[in-house]
């Protein structure tokens, strides 16, 4: 027994016999970010199309419905107004449901809303030209939370300049919401 002992007292200090040295340590290198500009692109916005935007407003609908309400009759003849005295204004038409239902058929009722407003619209003598379609349906909605009255501001359309005299496409004329675009339950309209 004891030289069972002491073989695994020798086997043991031989290996640490051959262990290898620690590799050195090479100093860490900081590597700077190349400086860089910011270039930002101003865009002179024809005050007729701003003008024009500010003053188109949304339609709502009743649940499940593509029908316009009598209720938005008024709103919907402003905005044709508004379209027929800038011919040279292009709208898209967007079409939104609330969360109630699958997607594909919230995309799909949206749609129909949009649609419902465009065929009203050429109605009542805009040109077909001036107007473009999109469905968001519950993708993007005014108000968070499953309430009824944010059901009830979510399923809308909204129109948004998209083209002006010249033909530019300008995003910027995006109405500004609050954080993320949604606007919370305690928030009033």
């Amino acid at each position: 027994m004891r030289h069972a002992t002491a073989l695994l007292a020798l086997v043991a200090l031989a290996g640490c016999a051959q262990k290898a040295p620690p590799a050195p340590v090479e100093a860490a290198v900081v590597v700077e970010p190349a400086p860089f500009v910011v270039v930002e692109e101003v865009v002179e916005i024809d005050p007729v199309v701003t003008q024009v935007h500010e003053n188109f407003s949304r339609l709502y609908f009743a649940f499940d419905s593509a029908e316009i309400n009598p209720d938005s009759m008024d709103v919907l003849e402003q905005n044709a107004k508004i379209l027929q005295e800038h011919p040279d204004v292009r709208v898209q038409i967007e079409g939104h449901a609330d969360e109630r239902g699958t997607i594909d058929y919230n995309l799909a009722l949206a749609e129909r809303r949009a649609r419902a407003v465009e065929r009203a619209l050429t109605s009542m003598g805009v040109s077909e030209g001036q107007l473009g379609v999109v469905s968001f349906g519950e993708e993007r909605p005014l108000r968070t939370g499953e309430s009824p009255s944010a059901f009830s501001v979510n399923r809308r359309a909204e129109f948004r300049v998209t083209r002006d005299a010249d033909g530019m496409v300008d995003g910027s004329l995006d109405q500004p919401v609050p954080a993320h675009g949604l606007i919370s339950p305690e928030d009033e309209l």
